[in-house]
């Protein structure tokens, strides 16, 4: 899925942008040192599966927020998206510009030869 968005290696992206290991390490140290009667449901939950050593609540070698986040369907960063547009318009512009070249020596090379006037068109 990621890859389909522009982004090779999702997870790696992921977890260097996005959501780094150390913090689930940290969120880990923050459990062992919060009172059990202070936990949220949630920290409750992951305690439960870290002392039953489950770790289904760790995104091992997956992205849910890159798989899953229809708000982020293109994925890629602004500034990716921006230079694959200018890329694109770039690649337009020239193929324009080519046709308009091939043009204008259709239409001189149409003309009568009068010197003058084949002069100002451009080459």
């Amino acid at each position: 899925m990621a890859q389909a968005q522009g982004i090779a290696e999702g997870f790696d992206y992921h977890e260097d942008h996005k959501q780094h290991k150390w913090d689930y390490m940290a969120f880990v140290f923050h459990l062992r040192e919060k009172d059990e009667q202070d936990y949220t449901g949630p920290e409750q939950a992951i305690r439960n599966m870290m002392d039953g050593k489950d770790v289904q609540w760790l995104p091992l070698g997956h992205s849910k927020m890159l798989e899953a986040d229809e708000d982020h369907a293109g994925k890629e960063d602004v500034l990716v998206r921006i230079d694959k547009k200018l890329t694109s318009m770039g690649r337009d512009w020239e193929a324009r510009r080519i046709e308009r070249q091939s043009l204008t020596r259709s239409v001189v090379a149409s003309l009568p030869a009068e010197p003058a006037v084949m002069a100002s068109w451009p080459r």
